[in-house]
């Protein structure tokens, strides 16, 4: 099975970020700054060092998801403004 993992557009991620969903995954601390570091990365106006903490993120958590998509995994993925399908929560 092939597991894509492309970066949101803006506008998707802007989307994104009006779904209350977002608040299901990520730390607190994400949720001061993050979704604007985020949206930065996305418009391609970061800094090197915000670039490479997405990326980081990205190939660590996406690799887990690829391997086992759970629904917090993929609403974390989605807050650093990477397109994956969010599964159905547990118990649903």
């Amino acid at each position: 099975m092939q597991c894509s993992l492309r970066a949101m557009s803006s506008e998707h991620y802007r989307k994104w970020l009006k779904d209350k969903r977002r608040f299901d995954a990520s730390l607190p601390s994400f949720h001061d700054f993050g979704f604007k570091r985020t949206l930065n990365v996305l418009e391609g106006t970061a800094t090197k060092e915000s670039v490479a903490k997405w990326k980081a993120f990205k190939a660590r958590h996406g690799e887990a998801y690829c391997r086992k998509p759970t629904y917090k995994r993929a609403v974390a993925l989605r807050n650093w403004g990477v397109a994956v399908a969010i599964p159905p929560k547990k118990g649903r």
